[in-house]
Protein backbone atom coordinates (compact mmCIF):
# COMPACT_ATOMS: atom_id res chain seq x y z
CA UNK A 1 0.00 0.00 0.00
CA UNK A 2 1.35 3.16 -0.79
CA UNK A 3 2.18 5.62 2.54
CA UNK A 4 1.83 8.82 0.13
CA UNK A 5 -2.03 9.43 0.69
CA UNK A 6 -3.15 12.19 -1.35
CA UNK A 7 -5.95 12.93 0.25
CA UNK A 8 -7.75 12.47 3.35
CA UNK A 9 -11.42 13.01 4.28
CA UNK A 10 -13.64 12.04 7.72
CA UNK A 11 -12.88 12.85 11.10
CA UNK A 12 -10.00 12.56 13.84
CA UNK A 13 -9.42 8.87 14.62
CA UNK A 14 -9.79 9.75 17.82
CA UNK A 15 -13.11 10.36 17.55
CA UNK A 16 -14.28 6.95 16.48
CA UNK A 17 -15.90 5.03 18.83
CA UNK A 18 -15.46 0.93 18.05
CA UNK A 19 -12.65 1.61 15.34
CA UNK A 20 -12.86 -0.82 12.33
CA UNK A 21 -9.47 -0.70 9.60
CA UNK A 22 -9.47 -1.79 6.48
CA UNK A 23 -7.15 -0.90 3.54
CA UNK A 24 -9.05 -1.17 -0.40
CA UNK A 25 -7.39 -1.08 -3.52
CA UNK A 26 -9.60 0.61 -5.22
CA UNK A 27 -9.90 4.05 -7.59
CA UNK A 28 -12.94 4.70 -6.05
CA UNK A 29 -12.12 6.43 -3.21
CA UNK A 30 -13.68 9.21 -3.59
CA UNK A 31 -17.27 8.00 -3.89
CA UNK A 32 -16.62 5.83 -1.09
CA UNK A 33 -15.78 8.92 0.96
CA UNK A 34 -18.87 10.84 -0.48
CA UNK A 35 -20.81 7.26 0.19
CA UNK A 36 -19.83 7.69 4.16
CA UNK A 37 -19.86 11.14 4.54
CA UNK A 38 -23.84 11.50 3.33
CA UNK A 39 -24.79 8.85 4.92
CA UNK A 40 -23.80 9.73 8.62
CA UNK A 41 -21.05 7.54 9.31
CA UNK A 42 -18.04 8.36 11.35
CA UNK A 43 -15.43 7.53 9.57
CA UNK A 44 -11.76 8.45 8.36
CA UNK A 45 -10.26 7.91 5.06
CA UNK A 46 -6.79 8.68 3.44
CA UNK A 47 -6.52 7.38 0.20
CA UNK A 48 -5.14 7.61 -3.88
CA UNK A 49 -5.75 7.03 -7.10
CA UNK A 50 -5.65 3.38 -6.36
CA UNK A 51 -5.50 2.90 -2.92
CA UNK A 52 -7.44 3.51 0.85
CA UNK A 53 -6.90 3.17 4.18
CA UNK A 54 -10.32 3.26 5.73
CA UNK A 55 -10.88 3.78 9.86
CA UNK A 56 -14.73 3.83 11.06
CA UNK A 57 -17.09 2.34 13.34
CA UNK A 58 -17.48 -0.90 13.62
CA UNK A 59 -21.79 -0.14 14.09
CA UNK A 60 -21.89 0.46 10.64
CA UNK A 61 -19.73 -2.39 9.11
CA UNK A 62 -23.26 -3.42 6.91
CA UNK A 63 -23.21 0.22 5.46
CA UNK A 64 -19.76 0.50 4.53
CA UNK A 65 -19.91 -2.90 3.16
CA UNK A 66 -22.63 -1.76 0.88
CA UNK A 67 -21.27 2.00 0.05
CA UNK A 68 -18.24 0.26 -0.83
CA UNK A 69 -19.75 -2.33 -3.14
CA UNK A 70 -21.45 0.34 -4.84
CA UNK A 71 -18.39 1.86 -5.37
CA UNK A 72 -16.99 -0.33 -7.18
CA UNK A 73 -19.81 -2.26 -8.73
CA UNK A 74 -19.63 0.43 -12.03
CA UNK A 75 -23.11 0.55 -11.96
CA UNK A 76 -23.35 4.28 -11.20
CA UNK A 77 -21.67 4.93 -15.01
CA UNK A 78 -24.09 2.62 -16.55
CA UNK A 79 -26.91 4.84 -14.94
CA UNK A 80 -24.85 8.09 -16.26
CA UNK A 81 -24.95 6.90 -19.44
CA UNK A 82 -28.13 6.14 -19.67
CA UNK A 83 -29.42 9.13 -18.28
CA UNK A 84 -27.84 11.05 -20.23
CA UNK A 85 -29.48 9.02 -23.16
CA UNK A 86 -32.41 11.24 -22.70
CA UNK A 87 -32.51 14.36 -24.34
CA UNK A 88 -34.61 15.50 -21.30
CA UNK A 89 -35.08 14.81 -17.30
CA UNK A 90 -37.31 12.03 -17.72
CA UNK A 91 -33.77 9.82 -18.25
CA UNK A 92 -33.82 9.40 -14.54
CA UNK A 93 -37.17 7.44 -14.69
CA UNK A 94 -35.10 4.41 -15.33
CA UNK A 95 -34.57 4.66 -11.25
CA UNK A 96 -37.90 4.54 -10.72
CA UNK A 97 -38.63 0.90 -9.49
CA UNK A 98 -34.90 1.43 -7.29
CA UNK A 99 -37.45 4.66 -5.99
CA UNK A 100 -40.65 2.19 -5.78
CA UNK A 101 -38.07 -0.36 -3.85
CA UNK A 102 -36.85 2.71 -1.19
CA UNK A 103 -40.08 3.57 -0.52
CA UNK A 104 -41.65 0.15 -0.25
CA UNK A 105 -44.86 1.33 -2.77
CA UNK A 106 -45.48 -0.40 -6.10
CA UNK A 107 -44.19 1.61 -9.29
CA UNK A 108 -48.40 1.28 -10.30
CA UNK A 109 -49.00 3.95 -7.14
CA UNK A 110 -45.92 5.67 -8.29
CA UNK A 111 -46.94 6.11 -11.48
CA UNK A 112 -49.90 8.08 -10.13
CA UNK A 113 -48.06 11.13 -9.45
CA UNK A 114 -46.71 14.11 -11.54
CA UNK A 115 -43.85 13.40 -14.03
CA UNK A 116 -42.04 16.08 -12.34
CA UNK A 117 -42.17 14.90 -8.98
CA UNK A 118 -40.97 11.33 -10.00
CA UNK A 119 -38.19 12.87 -12.05
CA UNK A 120 -37.03 14.60 -8.45
CA UNK A 121 -37.89 11.62 -6.57
CA UNK A 122 -35.51 9.80 -9.00
CA UNK A 123 -32.91 12.50 -9.04
CA UNK A 124 -32.65 11.77 -4.99
CA UNK A 125 -31.47 8.29 -5.30
CA UNK A 126 -29.66 9.25 -8.34
CA UNK A 127 -27.45 11.56 -6.23
CA UNK A 128 -27.25 9.50 -3.21
CA UNK A 129 -26.48 6.42 -5.26
CA UNK A 130 -23.32 5.78 -3.11
CA UNK A 131 -24.97 6.17 0.07
CA UNK A 132 -26.41 3.06 2.31
CA UNK A 133 -30.08 1.96 1.87
CA UNK A 134 -30.74 3.51 4.94
CA UNK A 135 -29.62 7.30 4.11
CA UNK A 136 -31.54 7.19 1.00
CA UNK A 137 -34.58 5.97 2.46
CA UNK A 138 -34.51 8.45 5.11
CA UNK A 139 -34.24 11.20 2.04
CA UNK A 140 -36.71 10.03 -0.37
CA UNK A 141 -39.65 9.41 2.67
CA UNK A 142 -39.27 13.27 3.42
CA UNK A 143 -39.38 14.46 0.22
CA UNK A 144 -42.38 11.95 -0.13
CA UNK A 145 -44.21 13.29 2.64
CA UNK A 146 -43.16 16.76 2.33
CA UNK A 147 -44.68 16.46 -1.67
CA UNK A 148 -47.31 14.09 -1.06
CA UNK A 149 -48.60 16.61 1.94
CA UNK A 150 -48.07 19.02 -0.40
CA UNK A 151 -50.23 17.79 -3.02
CA UNK A 152 -52.80 16.76 -0.13
CA UNK A 153 -52.78 20.44 0.66
CA UNK A 154 -53.23 21.68 -3.20
CA UNK A 155 -56.22 19.32 -3.45
CA UNK A 156 -57.80 20.65 -0.88
CA UNK A 157 -57.03 24.10 -2.03
CA UNK A 158 -58.43 23.36 -5.04
CA UNK A 159 -61.33 21.47 -3.77
CA UNK A 160 -62.22 24.75 -2.00
CA UNK A 161 -61.95 26.93 -4.51
CA UNK A 162 -64.33 24.47 -6.74
CA UNK A 163 -66.54 24.87 -4.13
CA UNK A 164 -66.47 28.02 -4.00
CA UNK A 165 -67.05 28.48 -7.82
CA UNK A 166 -69.73 26.00 -7.14
CA UNK A 167 -71.70 28.46 -4.75
CA UNK A 168 -70.88 31.21 -7.03
CA UNK A 169 -72.26 29.59 -9.98
CA UNK A 170 -75.66 28.63 -8.07
CA UNK A 171 -76.21 32.06 -6.92
CA UNK A 172 -75.32 33.64 -10.19
CA UNK A 173 -78.49 30.74 -11.38
CA UNK A 174 -81.09 31.69 -8.69
CA UNK A 175 -80.16 35.31 -9.12
CA UNK A 176 -80.86 35.03 -12.72
CA UNK A 177 -84.24 32.91 -12.27
CA UNK A 178 -84.91 35.49 -10.07
CA UNK A 179 -84.62 37.98 -12.60
CA UNK A 180 -86.41 35.76 -15.47
CA UNK A 181 -89.31 35.28 -12.85
CA UNK A 182 -89.68 39.08 -12.39
CA UNK A 183 -89.77 39.90 -15.50
CA UNK A 184 -92.38 37.76 -16.72
CA UNK A 185 -94.97 39.26 -14.37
Amino acid sequence: MNEQYQFSAGQDDNTIQNKRYTSLKTAHGKQIVIGLEHSGIPFSARFTESDMFLTYDGNYEDSVKEITKKAESGEYSELLLEIKNHVDESGYLVLLPTVAYFLHISESELNRKPKSYLIMLCKVVFQLWFCDTAAIQKELAKEFVVNDYETVFNREKLNASADRIRQQNHAFHDNQERKLRHDRK
